[in-house]
């Protein structure tokens, strides 16, 4: 019995941890969720700013959550958030969304930047209650997406795909990082950031993806305007297509194992296709609309 509860009382304490709370330090009401991205310039030098969800947070700038446009040193290292009323002196350090805007994500750039830079986060905070996502123990909630513009280098990562920021395992992402990320440049032009619900898959470079050994097979093939999928032993199929931003374009329910996908309407760019069977993402890969 005392075993039980010795049990009980660490799965209690391990929830307590990843539900670990984060303030921003001059707001007057703490949003729901917080969640800090920490910058370490190449010379040293280190900034903070917070991403973070309340349902109540205003579409614009809401000083009560700490969004409002602070004083900093034009001579320094400096991380702000994307907003037209910035200059060289006044930076937005906080942006809270709401539960219909979370997953658009939002724009981040440096001033006076050192390469590298380097980029931290708590992996435990995708766990937090506060996040508007199902529970999916053991997994987490949610899962953060970092785009990168040219020239910025990252080690083993694309441009053309987000980074996979989360602390679980994922075999199928292109680029995966646990808790940090370093730029390596040779410049860092802007950062595009945001938060989903956690789905275990990113990207994968295959062009064809067998899931259960032979249960469901997935064939996708693409001219310029359209794209051509094939499916067998699959239940329920649906196909979504995200942007960059990770906006979602195109969401459509397969009504049979042989379909057409129209993109003659899709600006230029890179985009992520997904393949949802049963509500399950079974399949994610790049395509790019020329």
């Amino acid at each position: 019995m005392k075993r039980i509860f010795a049990l009980l009382a660490f799965t209690l304490v391990c929830k307590s941890l990843f539900s670990q709370a984060y303030l921003i330090p001059w707001a007057e009401v703490q949003p729901t969720w917080v969640f800090p991205l920490w910058f370490q310039n190449g010379d040293g030098q280190m900034d903070t700013v917070y991403f973070g969800f309340d349902a109540n947070a205003g579409f614009a700038t809401d000083t009560l959550f700490g969004e409002k446009l602070l004083k900093v040193d034009p001579q320094a290292f400096n991380v702000r958030f994307g907003h037209p009323l910035e200059t060289d002196s006044t930076h937005l350090k906080v942006s809270i969304l709401t539960e219909d805007v979370l997953s658009e994500g939002v724009v981040l750039f440096t001033q006076n930047s050192v390469l590298p830079i380097i980029l931290t986060w708590d992996e435990d905070a995708f766990y937090s209650d506060s996040i508007p996502f199902p529970d999916l123990d053991p997994a987490p909630r949610a899962e953060g997406h970092m785009w990168f513009d040219l020239p910025t280098h990252v080690d083993s990562c694309s441009y053309s795909f987000p980074i996979l920021m989360t602390d679980s395992i994922n075999p199928l992402a292109y680029c995966y990082k646990s808790n940090k990320i370093v730029f390596n440049g040779p410049a860092l032009s802007y950062l595009d950031f945001s938060i989903h619900t956690w789905d275990g898959i990113i990207t994968n470079s295959e062009s064809s993806l067998t899931v259960n050994e032979t249960q469901c097979f997935v064939d996708i093939s693409r001219d310029k305007n359209e794209i051509h999928l094939i499916s067998l032993n699959c239940k329920g199929l649906s196909i979504r297509i995200v942007d960059i931003f990770g906006r979602v374009i195109r969401f459509k329910k397969l009504s049979s194992f042989n379909e057409i996908i129209d993109i003659s309407n899709l600006a230029i760019g890179y985009y992520v296709l997904t393949v949802i069977e049963s509500n399950r993402p079974i399949y994610n890969t790049k395509i790019f609309k020329s």
